[in-house]
């Protein structure tokens, strides 16, 4: 399927223009774009082309040099390709760099690097659990091991942000695949430790 386009415009009125740098966060804008402010040009969120396919969880920072805001009506002008499927641009917030770059900071902790330390930890787990297993064969380690391989591949959804064109269909099936295998598997685990080892109580 070939991408589509769109644009999106906002507004705000300055008293005066600034003197300090500015800045343009964007919370939440899944298929990226090109950003301008009065009709130039600030920066570029890569978009969805003929072979590649976008799906940006992080948010976006870019600064805006003070000279091209004036006193009274600025436009904030993004223009951006997408495929069909969920897109979302919310979130979109203008002002002093330092005060925006906080906002910035804080969201991206958050949307990406709680992922990171979600898939760190349990590939981690994955890993020494795996290895406690070829030694004892216990039926709960290899379940808490799988359990872990499952979160890992759940936490791999959220960091995958740019893919061949097609591949995000498989990237959905993965989500559900893990979200539904861990569901299942740490079920397991719980009827485990609460003694209903029997393969009917576990089923």
């Amino acid at each position: 399927e070939p991408p589509r386009g769109g644009a999106q415009r906002l507004r705000f009125t300055l008293e005066a223009p600034p003197q300090q740098a500015w800045a343009v966060l964007l919370s939440q804008a899944s298929a990226g774009g090109r950003i301008s402010v009065n009709g130039r040009m600030v920066g570029e969120v890569q978009s969805a082309d003929s072979a590649t396919e976008v799906r940006w969880r992080r948010p976006h920072l870019l600064a805006i040099d003070p000279s091209l805001l004036v006193a009274g009506e600025n436009t904030i002008l993004i223009q951006t390709t997408y495929r069909s499927g969920v897109n979302v641009l919310a979130g979109v917030e203008v002002g002093p760099l330092a005060e925006v770059g906080r906002h910035h900071d804080r969201q991206f902790f958050l949307s990406s690097i709680l992922p990171w330390v979600g898939a760190t930890l349990a590939a981690c787990f994955a890993l020494l659990f795996g290895l406690l297993w070829l030694r004892r064969h216990d039926w709960t380690i290899g379940l808490v091991t799988l359990a872990s391989v499952f979160w890992a591949l759940r936490c791999a959804f959220f960091l995958i942000e740019s893919m061949p064109a097609g591949a995000g269909l498989w990237l959905d099936v993965l989500f559900y695949v893990a979200n539904g295998g861990f569901a299942v598997v740490i079920t397991l685990v719980l009827l485990q430790l609460a003694g209903h080892s029997s393969t009917r109580a576990a089923w």
